[in-house]
């Protein structure tokens, strides 16, 4: 019963949090904030945009993204296995190893493949 009573209490502050927010957002653009800015622009960082943008991002910037995405989930399943590292011993050591040697193989291809390459000398 304390447990539903808190599940409900905590849902109920959430709701009324998420609606303050929105009320005091829609307060704040009414006052007149949104005229500085013309609905159409691009305002990023809390700096207005100085040139419009002329070319789309470039694919290697993306295909780096993704990379860099896909092994730092990697590397959450690796801390996930250094907390229990005692426990599995033996048997988790070698499955964690070849999971390192096949992103280690994997970081390497990117590598030779030039994928990691995006600085403004490199290839297009």
């Amino acid at each position: 019963m304390a447990g539903e009573l808190a599940l409900l209490l905590h849902a109920a502050l959430a709701i009324i949090l998420l609606l303050l927010v929105l009320v005091l957002a829609r307060l704040v653009r009414a006052r007149g904030a949104s005229s500085r800015l013309a609905a159409t622009e691009i305002y990023e960082s809390g700096m207005p945009t100085v040139a419009p943008r002329v070319a789309p991002v470039r694919a290697p910037l993306v295909f780096l993204a993704i990379a860099f995405i896909l092994f730092d989930l990697e590397v959450i399943l690796l801390a996930a296995w250094a907390v229990a590292a005692r426990t599995l011993g033996l048997a988790g050591l070698v499955p964690a190893t070849i999971f390192i040697l096949v992103l280690g193989a994997a970081l390497l291809y990117l590598w030779k493949d030039g994928a990691l390459d995006v600085g403004p000398g490199d290839r297009p």
